[in-house]
């Protein structure tokens, strides 16, 4: 039942990824996923069930990509991170993300996923596990840190949305960024 539910979230993404949000229809749904409309409803409710779900993929995924076990590997991801955000496959993402956002406003579901994915929660952890062990500043607060690299990730990815091409400032500001958190014998 779990994979006959991504495929309908894989096929979701697929017919937004190619006509937009708008475009996404139970018929369109069911004609990408090749299931019945009977099918589609076993599975979600509504439009904004499968936005829901989208959404906790996404979060799942962002959960995964800041669980990390040193300064090195947080350094690293972040910088992966700012380059992944500007190769085509990942804009689209973040156009569908910012579409389902938008157009879900209105949904506590959605808004709560979208709130979890924002504050970074994994982020803030890993980074307060890295502090405890000594492989960043004793000083360094990880909700803040969290933050900043939320903050820096996010827009990021907004000047990539909008079309932005220097990599060169991206990667001066994420190396900024994550020299401030290093402990001051490795600046």
């Amino acid at each position: 039942m779990a994979a006959r539910r991504e495929k309908i979230v894989d096929a979701a993404l697929a017919v937004m990824n190619r006509d937009g949000s708008a475009a996404l229809s139970t018929p369109a749904l069911c004609r990408e996923a090749g299931i019945s409309t009977g099918a589609l409803y076993t599975h979600f409710k509504s439009k904004d069930d499968v936005f829901a779900a989208i959404a906790e993929r996404a979060l799942r995924r962002r959960q995964e990509e800041f669980d990390f076990h040193d300064a090195q590997e947080l350094s690293a991801r972040v910088s992966e991170l700012a380059t992944i955000c500007r190769e085509p496959p990942e804009i689209e993402k973040m156009r569908i993300e910012l579409q389902i956002f938008l157009s879900g406003q209105n949904d506590k579901w959605i808004t709560s996923v979208f709130s979890q994915y924002a504050e970074g929660r994994e982020l803030e952890r890993s980074i307060a596990r890295l502090v405890r062990v000594g492989e960043l500043r004793s000083d360094l607060d990880p909700a803040a840190a969290a933050i900043a690299i939320n903050g820096l990730i996010a827009g990021l990815r907004l000047l990539a949305l909008m079309g932005s091409e220097h990599s060169a400032p991206f990667d001066r500001a994420i190396e900024l960024l994550l020299s401030s958190m290093r402990k001051p014998e490795e600046t």
